[in-house]
């Protein structure tokens, strides 16, 4: 990531990193910041902390890109009710971190039970809240994914993403959720 920072500096052009899933992730980019003028970090809060719906963000970067950029901020652009819940959550962010940690956990054991348990499915690295799943082919996907929808189990079709044609992608839920799901993910692939 370092070397393509170089190269889009060396065009003067600015790399902007996108850290929406950095909670679920076991690095960052903040150290690209000290070295570089030309790298802008954006963390959105909708993923780590399920608040999509408010709109909240920030950006990190060099102290002359976020000047430039404070040029465009408007006060108004984020809700009253939307600083509040961020504000919360960062009161009890101990607890936040908690159900980050829980959700790499299961995410560990759930790649790590299927591995073992389902060998036609390969389960990809990620860094996110979701696991991808690669299957045989799109149609054992489309199969698998039906039947795990009558299990009221919503799993995403990556079919729709380049090269991702026979993968899945699953969210990570609680632990009782996730142990119903490895159940019907394996009746799912008999």
């Amino acid at each position: 990531m370092i070397a393509l920072a170089e190269a889009t500096a060396s065009q003067g052009n600015l790399l902007v990193i996108d850290e929406a899933y950095v909670d679920f992730s076991d690095y960052d980019h903040l150290c690209m910041i000290r070295n570089s003028n030309h790298v802008i970090i954006i963390r959105s809060f909708s993923k780590g902390f399920g608040m999509a719906g408010m709109r909240l963000a920030m950006i990190v970067s060099s102290k002359s890109i976020i000047d430039y950029l404070a040029r465009w901020n408007m006060s108004s652009s984020v809700s009253a009710t939307a600083i509040a819940v961020a504000e919360h959550l960062f009161d009890n962010i101990d607890v936040v971190h908690s159900v980050w940690d829980e959700i790499k956990n299961l995410r560990r054991q759930l790649s790590d039970s299927i591995s073992q348990k389902i060998p036609e499915i390969i389960p990809l690295p990620s860094s996110g809240n979701f696991i991808p799943l690669m299957c045989q082919n799109n149609s054992r996907a489309i199969e698998i994914l039906k039947r795990l929808s009558k299990d009221n189990f919503l799993v995403r079709a990556m079919n729709k993403m380049g090269g991702s044609d026979k993968c899945l992608r699953v969210t990570i839920a609680e632990r009782l959720v996730m142990e119903q799901f490895l159940d019907s993910l394996i009746a799912a692939t008999k």
